[in-house]
């Protein structure tokens, strides 16, 4: 699974430029169904549990077509360049407030959905949780943080600072996306992840470049994961429900949040301001907020529920795992994106100028 960021500029050019994509769904109908009888769901590329799909099928007697995508950029332009065709969107926390502006959807009624009273109140009080309003509601949450091969890397690791030892030079990856990368060099100098401080932003720049030197390397999580494991590289940026999912309990493979601070991320469920049927959105999103529902998509993708109740339908190996279920403590040093605006100009030239 990718979480990407993005400039709301950018992405109005990209939507403008946009001729063609490829589109993949898991479930085509022959013949066309009745609308209020199917609902479509637009999801990140293998980020949604098929079985869920098909009990709330078997529940409801409505047909669910997912439909997926990879990127951020192009779940947007798809999204502008074909109204009605999209009921319910899963999207990173950053774009709502983007998707909001390009009004692609629309608040939400929560009276028509009785089970939004499961989410923990812990991450309603959450600031970018609160700044999102009533556009969406929670599905899955992360950190990210390092991962790490103790066949190579000795000693203790704690802090973003490692990346820059010229010991492990040109064995190092952060993850490839400006937002991710300027977590990596703004919380290593000492700043937030969100500064707009111009020379805050210049003393990123610099430390961008020293790790330019020292040889770093772009991927995404999944992808960097996996040449840690091989030993190709020895220490990447991830998030951390992908450590766990993909490396089991390793012993020789190790995660940690940096000390400096990270990024909390969350994915949504929005309505689309062009739903055709928008109660069996309703249903569909509603569905998702119960305990045992959202405990199965725990268990599945190794990210934690934002769903009181869950944890007992959560495996114990993942729920008692301190990768995917971080303590208060270090939840606290987390922080989450927000909407930058024109500075994000400024996150794309410092990354471009590492690539």
């Amino acid at each position: 699974m990718s979480k990407k960021s993005v400039l709301l500029v950018i992405i109005l050019i990209f939507i403008t430029g946009v001729l063609f994509f490829t589109l993949s769904c898991k479930k085509t109908a022959i013949l066309p169904e009745p609308e209020n009888k199917t609902v479509t769901l637009y999801n990140w590329k293998e980020f949604t549990e098929l079985s869920i799909l098909r009990d709330f099928e078997k529940d409801t007697g409505i047909k669910v077509i997912l439909c997926e995508y990879e990127t951020m950029p192009m779940m947007i332009a798809e999204v502008h360049s074909n109204p009605g065709r999209y009921d319910v969107i899963m999207m990173d926390g950053n774009i709502v407030p983007v998707m909001k502006d390009l009004k692609l959807i629309e608040e939400l009624d929560f009276q028509k959905l009785p089970d939004y009273k499961n989410v923990k109140e812990e991450l309603r009080k959450k600031p970018f949780y609160d700044h999102q309003g009533i556009y969406s509601v929670p599905h899955l949450w992360g950190t990210t943080g390092l991962v790490y091969n103790t066949n190579y890397v000795k000693g203790t690791v704690d802090s973003w600072k490692v990346l820059w030892d010229k010991k492990y030079k040109g064995k190092i990856a952060l993850m490839d996306d400006p937002r991710e990368v300027m977590t990596v060099l703004l919380k290593s100098s000492g700043f937030s992840l969100n500064s707009k401080d111009p020379e805050e932003l210049k003393i990123a720049e610099k430390q961008g470049l020293l790790l330019k030197k020292n040889g770093v390397k772009f991927g995404d999580t999944m992808g960097n994961i996996e040449k840690v494991m091989t030993g190709e590289l020895w220490i990447a940026e991830v998030y951390n429900g992908d450590v766990f999912y993909k490396t089991g309990n390793r012993k020789d493979i190790k995660f940690v949040n940096p000390k400096e601070g990270f990024n909390l991320w969350q994915e949504f469920f929005c309505l689309s301001s062009d739903a055709k049927n928008k109660e069996g959105a309703y249903k569909l999103i509603n569905y998702f907020l119960r305990p045992d529902i959202s405990g199965r998509s725990t268990n599945t993708y190794c990210y934690c529920s934002p769903v009181e109740g869950s944890e007992k339908y959560i495996k114990k190996e993942i729920l008692e795992n301190p990768i995917v279920y971080p303590s208060e403590e270090i939840i606290s040093k987390g922080e989450f994106y927000i909407e930058l605006g024109e500075t994000n100009k400024e996150y794309e030239r410092i990354f471009n100028l590492l690539k």
